[in-house]
């Protein structure tokens, strides 16, 4: 393949609508992920690794409070309860570190801004799990 066969090619995998042969392209709110990669495509199921304390929750949950005020998002956990998750969900909201919350060591001020975000939850669009299934139930 030549070069200008490549670029006619990569020149139809995306248009200026967002849409790529392979679906709708998704910012992450990460401008330099999204820059490198290109976002995330609908339909993709998105696998993080890495070694433990390195900050992949943190990271994800970063990317879902981003992509659920738009657009649901399913997040499977297997080392964190579901409880924990959404309190660190809440501390990325409220922007209250994560242990203070966990200890209950938090101001008058710092549980009205937890109140405050707890009611606005719903508008994001996420779903933790943290039981065992296959992709293919949520599928159907």
């Amino acid at each position: 393949m030549s070069i200008e066969n490549f670029s006619i090619s990569y020149g139809a995998l995306k248009s200026k609508s967002g849409k790529s042969t392979f679906g709708t392209i998704i910012r992450t709110g990460f401008d330099n992920f999204d820059k490198k990669f290109g976002g995330l495509t609908s339909g993709e199921f998105v696998v993080l690794g890495g070694r433990p304390s390195m900050g992949k929750t943190q990271l994800l949950l970063s990317l879902c409070k981003n992509l659920t005020e738009s657009i649901p998002v399913l997040y499977f956990t297997f080392d964190h309860s579901v409880p924990e998750l959404i309190s660190r969900f809440m501390s990325s909201l409220s922007n209250i570190p994560i242990d203070q919350i966990l200890q209950d060591n938090l101001s008058g001020q710092e549980r009205e801004r937890i109140a405050y975000h707890g009611k606005h939850t719903s508008e994001y669009k996420l779903f933790i799990t943290d039981q065992g299934c296959s992709i293919n139930e949520f599928k159907e």
